[in-house]
């Protein structure tokens, strides 16, 4: 019997539309799983091509880097990571080729602060195992920066210090050809007197080759005299010079130095002003006395003149009178008016005179200070370098690298930790074991986990090509650091300032002046000062500590030490003293320095030390290590293609109207990095 179905085909219809619906909003969910599986997919890919980071660079340096030479590289690498999330073609039927990935974003560790961050970060968990050791104390990092900073003033002082110290030194050489100009004048002057004496008794009686002599050798001397005024005017205005030379440096540089370094410094130059002034009111007497001597030496060549005219008249005239003649009494009686007269006049020439004592610098003991500032001249590594110890090699290790563009965004307490990095994972001197025990916490001094025994650490504060530089460099500072730090020590302890007065008076001059006592006390105070800091580097070398202020107990050089030191050209033995800072400890006062000048520098020349260590010798140049070719970081961009696989259903089609397939693309970015895993 037949029936009507119009119900039947509205509810087909309707179950079909909510079928359709259903299925469109699951393939929305579907579509939307994909997506974010797809983007784990390559999220996790990309850590897994991080993985891969160059294992000798994190063992040696505890440094995370991805190394590549091109981007097809990883291209091929990231694909293949990704390829086993593509098998889920049934419910992700996504497609994805090696050229839909495309990369962007390099973070290389060559560039930027890349390189600090890995070290920092590192370094986070680094100083939590093991404090750092500075002057014989345990503290950690963040108990650093504030005493470094403050020691760091101190060494920056010594490199302005040592130009006004240098300055005084030349200064100090005027001095004594001034001192030793106005000592030739005084005896010159008391020579003079004796001659003039002596011609006087010739002249009373009556010996005209006897005044010839002597007028003869006073012409000597006041041609002398003149010369000693020449050579006392010239040293003087050397010296006039010389000091306000002195004066500018030290104004120029004045900004650079702390207040005791300004106030040593200004001390220094104020007793040579005062020379200077001393001897300036002195200086217009001395110049009249080259017009005198001309005078005297006409007035003597005039009455020379008129004694042989007279001897020559008085010995024409006796040979013209005959026997009988009674004429010779009165030539005798002329002859003797003539002398008479002539002794008076000579008696009334108006001498040179130098009244003022006159001050006697012990030359042998002045050169013998003078060589110890000498010694700086010569090799001063060779010096102070332990005996049988092997010498650092002049041989080139380390090339510059025009890639390496390191930027540092660091704090002073990074800079301190940096500088604790540097010293824990680059080579550095070992001071050889000094003779006596060693402290148990320098009994051994490991080599960095590279098991480089190069001199890294002094080339990040050098920046020479080889060792023997590197480590002469090093030491030139240590010396101009020591030599300030001793100079203010004695500046500011009165029983040194008073036996370096007293060695002044009693082994170096003999003079009654006191401006002269004080300019030469500061002379030896410096000379003082640079004597013990070649023994304090050389103490340092020997695997020794010293102080970086000393007391009267460590101050271990005395004048009697001093003195032979400049005579024989030679140091004495070091001592010893376990008190203070290690050569490892004034590295890192360095080091933090030297980053605060400019940390990017010392960045640069960490990567050159590294690349060094971790190139193979004979290695393919094409192939072998570079900062460059090592990612910190990059982002990735994937072209994906998909298709609506529900939309393709019967009755999904069948409501379309059509049945062809739905395909489309999209995009993800998946960025990277090794700090905290993300960009």
């Amino acid at each position: 019997m037949p029936r009507r179905a119009s119900i039947s085909i509205f509810f087909s219809l309707i179950f079909a539309m909510i079928a359709a619906l259903i299925l469109t909003i699951t393939e929305s969910a579907r579509s939307f799983s994909q997506r974010f599986y797809m983007q784990v997919a390559l999220d996790s890919a990309m850590e897994s091509l991080f993985s891969q980071y160059h294992r000798t660079l994190w063992e040696r340096y505890r440094i995370l880097g991805l190394e590549y030479r091109e981007d097809g590289d990883l291209m091929d690498e990231l694909h293949g990571f990704l390829l086993p999330y593509l098998d889920c073609k049934d419910l992700f039927p996504v497609r994805l080729e090696r050229e839909d990935l495309l990369f962007d974003g390099h973070s290389l560790l060559s560039e930027g602060n890349a390189m600090e961050e890995e070290i920092l970060e590192y370094m986070q968990f680094g100083l939590v195992e093991s404090a750092i050791r500075f002057a014989e104390q345990e503290c950690m990092a963040t108990d650093l920066p504030g005493e470094l900073r403050q020691l760091c003033c101190h060494a920056g002082e010594s490199e302005p210090m040592e130009t006004v110290q240098r300055a005084y030194q030349v200064d100090s050489r005027s001095l004594q050809a001034i001192e030793d100009a106005l000592l030739e004048i005084s005896k010159l002057c008391k020579e003079e007197q004796s001659v003039h004496e002596s011609a006087q008794r010739c002249l009373s009686a009556e010996d005209a080759d006897g005044f010839y002599r002597a007028a003869e050798k006073l012409q000597e001397l006041w041609k002398k005299h003149r010369d000693a005024v020449r050579k006392f005017q010239k040293a003087a205005d050397r010296l006039s010079e010389q000091v306000a030379g002195l004066r500018q440096r030290y104004e120029a540089e004045k900004i650079s130095l702390g207040e005791e370094s300004a106030e040593l410094a200004e001390a220094e130059i104020r007793e040579y002003e005062s020379y200077i002034s001393e001897k300036g009111i002195l200086r217009e007497e001395i110049g009249g006395m080259s017009a005198q001597a001309e005078g005297l030496s006409a007035d003597t060549d005039g009455l020379v003149q008129e004694v042989r005219e007279l001897e020559a008249w008085a010995e024409e005239a006796l040979s013209e009178l005959d026997e009988e003649d009674e004429g010779e009494e009165e030539i005798y009686e002329a002859v003797h008016r003539f002398y008479s007269s002539a002794e008076r006049r000579w008696s009334a020439l108006s001498l040179l005179r130098y009244e003022a004592e006159a001050s006697v610098i012990h030359a042998e003991t002045k050169r013998s200070l003078d060589n110890v500032r000498e010694l700086w001249e010569g090799k001063l590594l060779e010096r102070l370098f332990p005996s049988g110890a092997a010498m650092p090699s002049r041989e080139a290790v380390f090339t510059e690298d025009a890639t390496l563009r390191a930027v540092s965004a660091a704090s002073p307490l990074d800079i301190a930790v940096l500088g604790e990095y540097s010293l824990r994972y680059f080579g550095l001197f070992h001071p050889a074991p000094s003779s006596g025990p060693l402290p148990p916490s320098d009994s051994a001094q490991p080599l960095p986990p590279s098991g480089s025994t190069q001199l890294e650490a002094e080339y990040l504060l050098s920046g020479k090509d080889n060792d023997y530089e590197n480590l002469s460099e090093v030491v030139r500072r240590l010396v101009l650091l020591r030599e300030l730090m001793n100079l203010l020590f004695l500046y500011q302890t009165p029983t040194k300032r008073a036996a370096a007065r007293g060695f002044v008076t009693t082994m170096l001059c003999v003079t009654a002046n006191p401006i002269l006592i004080s300019v030469l006390t500061f002379f030896v105070l410096g000379v003082w000062a640079y004597g013990q800091a070649l023994l304090d580097v050389q103490m340092l070398l020997e695997n020794g500590r010293v102080p970086f202020l000393h007391t009267e107990e460590s101050f271990r050089l005395s004048l009697e030490e001093l003195l032979w030191m400049g005579k024989e050209k030679s140091l004495p033995p070091s001592g010893g003293t376990w008190q203070g800072l290690s050569y490892q400890d004034y590295l890192r006062i360095f080091l933090f320095g030297e980053g605060l000048r400019g940390q990017d520098l010392v960045l640069h020349r960490m990567q050159i030390a590294m690349q060094r260590n971790l190139r193979k010798v004979g290695e393919d140049a094409s192939r072998r290590f570079g900062f460059s070719h090592c990612l910190y970081g990059v982002s990735a961009t994937a072209d994906l293609s998909s298709r609506h696989i529900l939309a393709e259903q019967r009755i999904v089609a069948l409501l379309r109207g059509k049945n062809d397939e739905q395909s489309y693309s999209f995009a993800l970015r998946s960025s990277y990095r090794y700090k905290n895993d993300t960009m």
